[in-house]
């Protein structure tokens, strides 16, 4: 027609495929150490400056032993482990 052929065969031969990568998400988890030995690391940040503060205040409270601060990565595609359609109590 306009004097280019187009096959798509060649044109997707020709082009790179991408790879599926598994994306990876990271977030700052805050483990809190309590001086009776119990430990808590439910709080995650996607910042790692909340994180910091979050944990500095925390260390200011007397029953509190240490806090730290870690890179967490979460599975994005782990699956849940809430059930859909079930009550929660």
């Amino acid at each position: 027609m306009y004097g280019i052929c187009w096959n798509p065969v060649l044109v997707e031969s020709d082009m790179p495929k991408a790879t599926k990568a598994k994306r990876e998400h990271h977030y700052f988890r805050v483990i809190i150490t309590y001086s009776d030995g119990e430990t808590s690391g439910n709080r995650v940040f996607k910042d790692r400056v909340k994180a910091e503060r979050w944990a500095e205040r925390q260390r200011g409270s007397v029953v509190v032993k240490k806090a730290i601060v870690e890179p967490f990565v979460r599975d994005a595609y782990a699956p849940s482990k809430v059930r859909r359609g079930a009550k929660q109590r």
